[in-house]
This record gives C-alpha cells, structure tokens and sequence, in this order.
C-alpha cells in the first residue's frame, strides 16, 4: 500500500528502520549505507511540511551522494529532528502519459458525518515544466476526477490559469480515463474507517509502474479545500455541505 519505508525519524529521539522497528542511531546509520548502496531515494521532512518544501530526490554512489560526495547522516542533519527516507514511486502508463517526470498524485479528502465516511470530490495533481514535484505550490496543475476515473475538462494552476491539455504533453484532460480511481477511493475509506478519531484526513495517494494503490503521505491538519473546489466545480462536503455549515454555526 505505502512506498517502501527506508528509515524514520519522529521527534527528535525515535528512529525506526525499514521494518518500523525501534533501533539506534548507529544502528540506523549502518542499515541505511547498507540499504541505500546506489539507488535514488525520496528524503522530505515529517513534520509541519507542506506544499513540496523540502522534498528532496538524491541519488546515492557507493553510499555517497551523487554529485557532493556527502554521506547519508551529514544530509540528514540538515533535516533536523523530523525526516522520512522512502523508495521512489515509478507512475504507470496511464498516469505518465499525463505527464512522465514526476509522481503524479491524487489528493483524497475522507471526513466522518453521521456515521458514515464520505469522500469530498476528487483531485489528480500533475507536475509540468519538467519539475518532478506535482504541488500546486510547486509550479504543479490539478485537475478535477469524477469517482469513476474521468478527468474533468480543464486543469488549473494556482493563479487559476487554465488548461484544456497538459502544457508539456499535450495529453487532452476531458474524459481522460484512469480505471484504478475507484480502487485508490475505496483505500481510503477503509483507512479512513481504521481512524474515526481523526473526522478529517487528507491522503496523497498514487499509483506504483504495476498499477497498485500507494499512499504516499497523509495530512492531518491544515486541510485544503480551495483546490478541489476549484477543479470540480462542487461544495467541498458535496450532499452534506448544507448540515455541515449549519452544525459549525452551532
């Protein structure tokens, strides 16, 4: 379901290995030169990030990081307290198509009401300009997707230019069909399920080369609503909207 963690740390004090068990600094250290050898990994912060910042791609030689020669503790120093080490996702086809150079994500927003977990409406976000982030924030489009996986016509940036093709691809956004969004829904609902305490949750979820679910992260706090709305065209809460504006009044 997840990218495949390679290491963790939460809080300054707890580090945790590919197997999310409990272990050493040093320990860590030596599992990681020992793990990461010559491949790429994903490294971003866990904590208070947001919007792509941070979120670096680095490439390991030997253990040594490509191009600075600098080992995997001294970078991760920079990252403070708070770091996360994954595997990097490869798209498949039908979302590399929209566009090839970063790992294009759907924004899954799951909310409690009454007893049953809702979805708002659904958001494919891509990256253009070569950047291999797909954020909004980070020169990224979105564009809205119906729950059975087609894509709405337009594709939007920040700023609210609008996009009736991918600016790069030329891959036209209306009816464009990708037949795992009901499958990528359905995830996170059950995980939804799994987390009543939390009534809101917002997932980055994509899909790996073989066409499988992937979480990439979730988000707790801080839910974005601007988005989704503008891509779609719907009140965030969709058939609920009306009672839940009248509950926060309360």
């Amino acid at each position: 379901m997840a990218p495949t963690q390679i290491a963790i740390w939460i809080g300054g004090g707890v580090y945790r290995n590919k197997n999310f068990q409990v272990v050493s600094k040093e320990v860590l250290l030596h599992e990681l030169n020992e793990t990461i050898g010559n491949r790429e990994v994903v490294v971003k912060p866990t904590v208070d990030a947001g919007s792509g910042k941070n979120v670096r791609f680095i490439r390991f030689v030997n253990g040594l990081q490509e191009g600075t020669g600098l080992p995997i503790e001294l970078i991760l120093e920079q990252y403070g307290r708070d770091w996360n080490i994954q595997e990097c996702v490869i798209n498949p086809p039908v979302l590399r198509t929209l566009y090839p150079h970063a790992v294009n994500t759907f924004r899954v927003i799951t909310y409690v009401w009454d007893g049953s977990v809702y979805t708002t409406p659904l958001t494919l976000r891509v990256g253009r300009n070569g950047n291999r982030l797909d954020n909004a924030h980070a020169n990224g489009i979105f564009v809205g997707c119906t729950d059975d996986g087609h894509l709405k016509r337009w594709a939007f940036s920040e700023f609210q230019e609008r996009f009736e093709e991918h600016p790069d691809t030329g891959t036209k956004f209306e009816n464009y069909y990708i037949p795992e969004v009901p499958q990528i829904l359905e995830c996170a609902k059950q995980m939804q399920a799994r987390l009543t305490q939390l009534r809101i949750i917002s997932w980055d979820m994509s899909l790996d080369e073989h066409g499988k679910v992937v979480l990439i992260e979730i988000n707790t706090i801080g839910q974005t609503c601007w988005f989704p709305q503008m891509a779609n065209g719907e009140p965030f809460f969709r058939e609920n909207t009306a009672a839940i504006l009248r509950s926060m009044r309360k």
